[in-house]
């Protein structure tokens, strides 16, 4: 059943104010248990995804003869560029459905959430360039065995694949402590 309206109410009045709907029960809190979690989780894999690429992996294959290193970056990433769309899409669907869940759409979101969104807009513009620029192009380069273009492509990979996630973990930070700060 539906929240009484005074609780509805007082939710949009706790959003406002703390950024979320807490101490009523209804529909928002039933859809939030669900889309929350899942915007996290599909955050912690995306942005997982790319610590492992550039802190774990990038050093190890620098340590490689350049067709070994070329090879594992092509299947490494491969895998990483299915998980990073579900990951994407993930939290592009639950980011939106928590805004109308909790703010009942985008003019009443709080500030701290306009700042993820202004983070989060071009790091997903960054993420459609990487897949469709850098990588089509490494892979292109791979079909081709042209391992020096390979080692080109995967230096801008890296590039780019540093800034999104230096911007996914400001986001992160944002949203972990924005409303304390």
């Amino acid at each position: 059943p539906d929240a009484p309206d005074y609780c509805r109410a007082a939710a949009v009045v706790a959003t406002r104010e703390r950024g979320t709907a807490r101490g009523c029960t209804g529909n928002v809190e039933d859809g939030m248990t669900i889309v929350f979690p899942l915007h996290i989780l599909a955050t912690i894999v995306f942005l997982g995804g790319l610590f492992f690429a550039l802190v774990v992996f990038q050093p190890i294959a620098r340590g490689l003869d350049l067709e070994t290193a070329s090879s594992l970056w092509h299947r490494m990433l491969s895998r990483f560029f299915a998980w990073a769309w579900i990951s994407l899409l993930l939290i592009l669907a639950t980011g939106i459905g928590m805004v109308f869940l909790t703010f009942g759409g985008f003019s009443n979101v709080p500030m701290l959430h306009q700042v993820n969104r202004a983070i989060g807009i071009p790091a997903i513009a960054l993420y459609g360039y990487l897949y469709f620029g850098p990588w089509r192009q490494y892979r292109r380069a791979m079909s081709r065995h042209d391992l020096i273009a390979a080692e080109k492509g995967i230096a801008r990979i890296r590039v780019v694949m540093a800034i999104i996630l230096t911007l996914g973990l400001v986001a992160s930070v944002v949203s972990a402590a924005g409303r304390y700060i």
